[in-house]
């Protein structure tokens, strides 16, 4: 099948090139010209297979574009709508990562892009809290496919949001000095603050209290 595909495309550059007159009048074939013709006769003859061609890409490109954006937007990136603009997906991309928009000349540099992408992978997985080994697995026929998907669909990156709010100090109850959640769960603050705190949510308490006001946890 491939052999009949190159003996078509040589019958199709014979039928455009110069005739011997015209070469030897010095008439020279415009390469441009040349290429669009064949390219043209070829797409007339394989129109279902261009077609399918064009669906699958545009189908692919939806699906990373979906994918990128709920990346970004759980990362924290700003400029979503880059992901569904080509060449700026690629610049969106890497400041998911984390990378400097530099890394998008360098992808563009061959053998080295591939590294590159690997590494862009490695991180942006890092980033939502999942293994590096998911980035290397974007370079795997047919199961790469699926990383992105995996990566978008992470919860990781909202429980470290819950886990940053749980874990910033807690304000006294007298307005004074911030409360670590580390020297609340102590049950008392050593130090300039003689009280007893709650062990869930760090309220004051006043002496005698056996319950909280606020959770009513007891203590």
């Amino acid at each position: 099948m491939f052999l009949s595909f190159l003996v078509e495309v040589s019958s199709l550059l014979a039928q455009v090139a110069p005739s011997q007159g015209a070469a030897q009048a010095g008439q020279q074939p415009n390469i441009l010209t040349v290429i669009f013709i064949v390219l043209y006769s070829l797409a007339l003859r394989y129109w279902p297979f261009v077609l399918a061609g064009l669906i699958l890409f545009l189908a692919l490109h939806i699906y990373v574009a979906i994918c990128l954006a709920i990346m970004a937007k759980k990362t924290g990136t700003k400029g979503r709508i880059m992901a569904w603009i080509p060449l700026l997906n690629i610049y969106l991309m890497c400041k998911v990562a984390g990378k400097s928009g530099v890394w998008v000349l360098l992808l563009f540099i061959p053998v080295v892009n591939l590294i590159l992408f690997i590494v862009l992978w490695v991180e942006i997985a890092k980033r939502l809290g999942r293994s590096g080994a998911w980035g290397v697995l974007t370079i795997v026929p047919v199961l790469g496919l699926f990383v992105p998907a995996i990566l978008a669909g992470s919860k990781v990156a909202d429980k470290q949001k819950v886990s940053s709010a749980v874990s910033a100090p807690i304000p006294s109850a007298g307005g004074g000095e911030a409360i670590p959640l580390s020297q609340v769960r102590k049950g008392k603050i050593s130090g300039k603050i003689e009280k007893s705190f709650c062990t869930e949510c760090g309220t004051g308490l006043e002496p005698g209290e056996e319950f909280c006001t606020q959770c009513g946890n007891k203590v």
